[in-house]
């Protein structure tokens, strides 16, 4: 019987098989039957089948929401340098937060950083009600809140005395607590979102293959150009194309590196053929169609490679006109000029119209003067370049 549970965690809760099986997933559901009040296995499959409250308890069974302060220490000291160079609020998410500390956790590194006057969210999601229940109360009695140190940094806005730990006012203020009863249900509320930030550490572990596959691609999806991805320690391959390691390897940390092309290779002109657009790169602007006349298929090799190299200048000067404009834009934010930072943020788009992450900062500034519209608009489309893979729109 034990196997018609294991069934139903794998097609309800997208479970590895692998992880119910064995004696000792058979002390789980015997365990779970008496806490139950079962009187068999097989009338504890007809609860689990028709109660969802039991199929939480099950899976929370399997997949135990043990967390600690400042898991894997290295992780949040990354974070911290991370919001230190930002210098500027950060949007973070917490996949399987379980209990609530790491959310926490990622706030006070957060708050260390950039101070209690900066934007700081962390939407924190798990589909264990009990757990959610624990984290929103800050009631960890039982649910091994201290492991190892808090680090100095984090003693105002986290800290222990007397055997109990202290969440500051500020950093319970930035964490908002979520439950997703499924992998759906996680996958779209990534897809309407975007995040500096993710930590996803030792839980894709629990899921099957096609349930993590697409768990990785909304994340990935979620986060923009220089946006960071933590993974356990479970987890330590590369996530995905784009993706580069972070030098500190106990960090399990991984940095979205690639900006998104203006324009799709594919469109790059027949006539310069794999090497015009080896050399070109994804920066390449050309001219319209019709901007080359029809003498252009008769030119000398020399006058080709003039062109070829004319176009490899402007490509070179287009790049770093978008780079110069956004660094400026960034700083513009940090000094609180808006206004500033809106206009080179709207000139970084017109010049690299697939620059998801300035249509994100974009986004965050309308947002903020209350164009609520304006800004899933941009939100949206960002997303579609990232699923696209710098498809124009």
């Amino acid at each position: 019987m034990t196997a018609v549970l294991a069934d139903l965690l794998s097609q309800r809760a997208a479970f590895d098989p692998h992880l119910c099986s064995g004696n000792a997933f058979e002390v789980t559901c015997e365990q779970l039957r008496r806490r139950l009040g079962e009187v068999s296995l097989e009338s504890l499959a007809d609860r689990v089948r028709r109660d969802e409250e039991a199929l939480e308890l099950l899976a929370a069974q399997v997949a135990v929401p043990e967390t600690w302060m400042f898991r894997y220490p290295s992780s949040f000291e990354t974070l911290r340098d991370a919001c230190l160079a930002r210098g500027r609020g950060i949007r973070m998410a917490s996949i399987g937060c379980a209990t609530g500390q790491e959310p926490f956790c990622m706030a006070a590194a957060a708050l260390a950083a950039l101070g209690s006057e900066s934007e700081i969210v962390v939407d924190a999601l798990d589909r264990n009600p009990e757990a959610l229940a624990i984290a929103r109360a800050v009631d960890w009695s039982g649910a091994l809140p201290q492991r190892g140190e808090i680090p100095a940094w984090a003693a105002p806005w986290i800290s222990h005395h007397a055997g109990s730990v202290t969440v500051h006012e500020r950093t319970r203020a930035a964490v908002r607590f979520h439950r997703v009863k499924s992998i759906g249900d996680l996958v779209a509320f990534l897809a309407e979102r975007s995040f500096d930030v993710i930590f996803c550490r030792n839980m894709l572990m629990y899921l099957d293959a096609a349930a993590r596959t697409r768990v990785i691609r909304a994340m990935v999806d979620s986060v923009p150009v220089g946006g960071l991805l933590f993974l356990g320690h479970a987890e330590t391959a590369t996530p995905a194309d784009g993706l580069e390691r972070s030098a500190v390897t106990d960090a399990f940390a991984w940095q979205r590196a690639e900006l998104p092309p203006l324009i799709r290779a594919s469109s790059v002109e027949a006539s310069g053929t794999a090497s015009r657009a080896k050399t070109e790169g994804a920066w390449a602007r050309r001219p319209p169609n019709n901007a080359r006349g029809p003498e252009a298929a008769v030119q000398a090799p020399l006058s080709e490679a003039r062109s070829v190299h004319s176009e490899q200048d402007q490509a070179l000067q287009l790049r770093t006109r978008v780079n110069d404009l956004f660094l400026r834009a960034e700083e513009r934010l940090a000094a609180g000029d808006e206004a500033q930072a809106l206009r080179l943020l709207g000139e970084v788009v017109f010049l690299a119209p697939q620059h998801d992450l300035a249509m994100l900062a974009l986004a965050d500034l309308h947002e903020r003067s209350g164009r609520v519209a304006v800004a899933s608009q941009l939100r949206m489309r960002a997303k579609r370049i990232a699923l696209r893979g710098g498809e124009p729109q």
